[in-house]
């Protein structure tokens, strides 16, 4: 088949986006690697430092970005399991409360599904992607409450580690990495949120690098009571085989059950009782 009738036969069946993903493996990763590359990222501050993703338009004008992050979002992956997870999953009746808002990707698709787009918290730990997220949330006409605070329990102040080169890596868990900025940053938990915003029940948004372990370990009877969807990022990286296998047994026992596995995304639901 020559090089005009496969190009057809990708835009009959996949689009134009399907066009421009086959024109990239064949071509551009020879010429200059792969996505995550300075150069994607380069072309995107010349377009003007915004990018358009499942219809919402974000900015990338921000320090804490830096340029090889940029090309995250050239080819349409960004936190593209978590984006199919709440289209397929998310009770757009239900309160949401989101653990690592990042620029507000996952944060503002959500909220536009939601029927009550005012009953959202996002919690975002990093100060320097604060100010984009917010951008990003007016930018997109979104409702999303956002706090500047880390999910963490052994005081009012926690360490975050956020990193410098990558700004989709920031932590409460303790690295060595020459990269990391180490933060003190206000802390927050669950409870406390559902409580002081009156939401009996919750769909919860976890992507906070690590930190859900201690979630996990401080917060099972809330998760219990109070939690009907977990829409949840894991990365054995940071946590562990062993840790990761223990956590999904734990959720197992407070009743939920995964319904979607996908990369390093996982959603988990509350069961129905048995009568």
């Amino acid at each position: 088949m020559g090089k005009l009738a496969t190009a057809k036969l990708v835009l009959q069946n996949d689009g134009i986006a399907g066009v421009i993903r086959a024109f990239k493996e064949r071509y551009l990763d020879r010429l200059i690697g792969d996505q995550i590359n300075w150069c994607y990222g380069r072309s995107l501050e010349l377009r003007g430092n915004v990018v358009r993703i499942d219809g919402c338009t974000f900015s990338l004008d921000s320090d804490a970005i830096t340029t090889r992050s940029k090309s995250k979002f050239m080819f349409g992956q960004y936190e593209k399991p978590e984006r199919q997870a709440v289209d397929q999953f998310l009770n757009p009746s239900l309160p949401v409360v989101e653990f690592g808002g990042s620029i507000g990707v996952v944060s503002c698709l959500t909220n536009r599904r939601l029927e009550h787009p005012r009953s959202h918290v996002v919690v975002e730990a990093n100060p320097a992607l604060v100010p984009v997220l917010i951008r990003n949330r007016d930018l997109n006409n979104c409702e999303f409450v956002i706090l500047p605070r880390m999910i963490g329990y052994n005081g009012q102040v926690g360490t975050f580690f956020a990193d410098n080169e990558n700004f989709v890596i920031g932590t409460g868990v303790s690295s060595d990495s020459s990269s990391l900025q180490r933060l003190e940053v206000a802390t927050i938990d669950l409870r406390s949120i559902l409580d002081q915003y009156g939401f009996q029940r919750c769909t919860l948004i976890c992507d906070i690098e690590g930190g859900e372990s201690d979630l996990l370990r401080y917060e099972a009877e809330v998760l219990k009571n109070r939690v009907e969807t977990i829409i949840l990022e894991v990365h054995e990286w940071s946590l562990g085989k062993n840790r990761v296998a223990e956590m999904f047994s734990e959720l197992r026992d407070l009743g939920f059950r995964e319904v979607l596995s996908q990369l390093d995304t996982y959603v988990f639901q509350k069961l129905p009782p048995t009568l």
